[in-house]
């Protein structure tokens, strides 16, 4: 449950829109129960409705970061008007993408509503993209087309905030990224071991001892933080596609009722979220 007594503090929320992605990571934990609820990524009313719902928290937090995740967000064609209709509501908006579609379906005008633009990579290698399967038809993203596409939304926004996320897994934990995120040049670098979240993720874990070697490899990197599975549990406030806030459990995913029905205050006090977690996550910074 968020303390709503901690009114300095900044909150930032996950919204998953779409279960969807274009590429088919091994460990993906984007499966969520369905249900009879709509889908509320496709509906743009609704959609409203639920940002309008996360903006009336700027009551009680000074600082509200709303994050579009999915899946893959890109594939929302919707995108961009939920960006904007967040941005006038006042509330600071992140995405985080695989990068694959960054150039083609994220527009420069929303580049420049956004605080944060965030890049999840896993890896430099394309065969170990595939064999993660970061890859689409075999083919993984290029990140050179990346790194032009985050020099250009720098150009056009001084005050975005770049981040890259990565998950260990069983095939890149021996691997040395730092050329490729020194090139990048981010804010913030997110190093999390894969978490065994659902059925298809918990095939994918890791030992303690692999993500350990990839920390060494990685930590003369300033802005590299590293997330292990204990850093990450009741730590992070995750809408899924159907406006219901969801969490991690040891029997897998438990779900809030939808938001849009009983209200955002209401769906709060049922979420086992550990603020306390969040803040050491954060460390006073909102990237």
């Amino acid at each position: 449950m968020v303390d709503f007594q901690k009114k300095t503090t900044p909150l930032v929320i996950n919204w998953h829109l779409l279960e969807p992605c274009n590429f088919g990571c091994r460990y993906c934990y984007a499966q969520w129960n369905k249900s009879q609820l709509p889908l509320v990524f496709k509906e743009r009313h609704l959609s409203e409705k639920l940002i309008s719902q996360i903006a009336s928290l700027q009551k009680k937090s000074p600082y509200i970061r709303l994050s579009f995740a999915g899946g893959e967000p890109l594939l929302d064609k919707d995108i961009s008007h939920k960006i904007g209709f967040s941005y006038n509501l006042g509330i600071k908006n992140s995405i985080i993408t695989n990068g694959s579609l960054i150039s083609k379906n994220l527009s420069l005008d929303s580049v420049s509503k956004l605080s944060m633009l965030g890049i999840s990579i896993d890896s430099a290698s394309q065969k170990t993209n595939q064999k993660i399967g970061r890859s689409l038809n075999g083919k993984a993203c290029n990140y050179e087309n990346v790194i032009r596409f985050l020099d250009e939304s720098r150009d056009i926004n001084p005050n975005l905030r770049i981040k890259v996320n990565t998950v260990v897994n069983q095939f890149n934990w021996n691997e040395d990224l730092s050329e490729l995120i020194m090139r990048i040049k981010p804010d913030k670098w997110k190093i999390l071991r894969v978490l065994p979240a659902t059925p298809k993720s918990k095939k994918e874990a890791i030992y303690y001892e692999q993500y350990e070697q990839f920390r060494v490899t990685h930590n003369h990197i300033p802005f590299a933080q590293f997330e292990d599975n204990s850093d990450m549990i009741c730590s992070y406030l995750m809408i899924d596609p159907h406006g219901r806030f969801f969490y991690n459990s040891e029997e897998g995913y438990k779900y809030t009722e939808s938001i849009l029905k009983i209200g955002m205050e209401t769906a709060l006090k049922n979420v086992n979220f550990d603020y306390g977690k969040f803040s050491i996550r954060y460390r006073g910074s909102i990237v």
